[in-house]
């Protein structure tokens, strides 16, 4: 059983809402997601899902590789 917000689940990213969310295309994630450049994901059964800690952790590493 599930107390309170303690055990509240991370709060997972669809590719697409993501991408919403970087103004760009689900298509370049899933371009960068193959070279193995995009944030961290995982995936549940045939399902991408990012963990929102994960992305956040990953934007500041953007401005590292300019």
């Amino acid at each position: 059983m599930l107390h309170n917000n303690s055990s509240k689940m991370p709060e997972m990213l669809s590719t697409k809402q993501l991408a919403r969310m970087l103004n760009m295309s689900h298509r370049s994630l899933e371009n960068m997601r193959q070279r193995g450049e995009g944030p961290r994901f995982i995936k549940v059964g045939r399902m991408v899902r990012y963990l929102l800690k994960d992305v956040m952790e990953w934007i500041p590493d953007l401005s590292l590789r300019h």
